[in-house]
């Protein structure tokens, strides 16, 4: 499996990443999740973390 970060952004206590997963089944199918992650920061720091994914066929 491998994991490539895309995109990063902060602004002010919000902070967005865009990434991609790639990897095999135990049965051998190739498998692409494309993500996205959004932070909440407080003091320094991170305090809430919501994820979003689709995995492609």
């Amino acid at each position: 499996m491998a994991m490539r970060s895309i995109f990063e952004d902060w602004a002010a206590d919000t902070g967005i990443s865009k990434w991609t997963l790639t990897g095999t089944t135990r049965e051998g199918k190739s498998v692409e999740v494309q993500g996205c992650d959004f932070y909440t920061s407080r003091a320094g720091k991170v305090i809430r973390k919501d994820s979003y994914w689709k995995i492609s066929d």
